[in-house]
């Protein structure tokens, strides 16, 4: 059974201080926005509408994690680990998670345009209904990684391969790219012209 817990701000940094473990703990509607902290392992714990925006961590461990429509808008999280963690109706916008590891974890319904996810390492993870216009996913190494109904437009694959990722079910229009990270990318045959133009070809009606 999860603890309640009144002050999830002074939970985090009393970890943080004693470089101790957050785990089996339940927040809700509460607030950590704009601290810092870093090196944090949260193990089984649960989040419902809490605020973590603008807040300065790295180095963080998420396992066994459910954030539900919380906050992290332009907050910074990276080279952390998310391992079975879910984000719901969450929104991170501008949020900073580069060269981060994410294994077995998913993202639905989420606000993330600008999201930053730069050098990161991705396996198993799914992104659902989310709009990441803008988001930075350059130089990533992505496996098993599903897109379904995601809002894409102006998204930065440069030195991400997508071969096998089935983009047919998202808005893709002004990715990013250089080219070579489109073979094997599986798309529709109106999405193929307007990708065209990358792979340096001229299509005539």
């Amino acid at each position: 059974m999860l603890k309640d817990s009144e002050n999830m701000e002074t939970v985090i940094l009393n970890a943080f201080r004693q470089e101790s473990e957050c785990s089996g703990f339940s927040f809700e509607a509460q607030s950590a926005a704009n601290i810092a902290f870093s090196g944090v392992d949260f193990r089984n714990c649960r989040f419902s509408g809490c605020r973590f925006s603008g807040c300065k961590a790295e180095k963080l461990s998420f396992i066994d994690v459910v954030f539900t429509s919380c906050d992290f808008s332009n907050a910074v999280l990276s080279d952390s680990l998310f391992r079975r963690v879910t984000f719901q109706n969450c929104k991170l916008v501008g949020t900073d998670f580069s060269r981060s590891i994410w294994e077995q974890a998913a993202l639905q319904d989420c606000a993330a345009g600008w999201i930053g996810l730069m050098e990161s390492k991705l396996r198993h993870v799914k992104f659902r209904n989310c709009t990441m216009e803008n988001g930075c996913l350059q130089s990533c190494s992505i496996s098993k990684v599903e897109f379904a109904g995601c809002r894409l437009q102006k998204a930065e694959f440069l030195h991400t391969p997508l071969a096998g990722i089935d983009l047919t079910d998202n808005e893709i229009e002004g990715l990013s790219v250089s080219g070579p990270e489109l073979w094997g990318a599986v798309v529709t045959s109106l999405q193929a012209c307007d990708l065209a133009r990358y792979l340096g070809l001229v299509i005539r009606p």
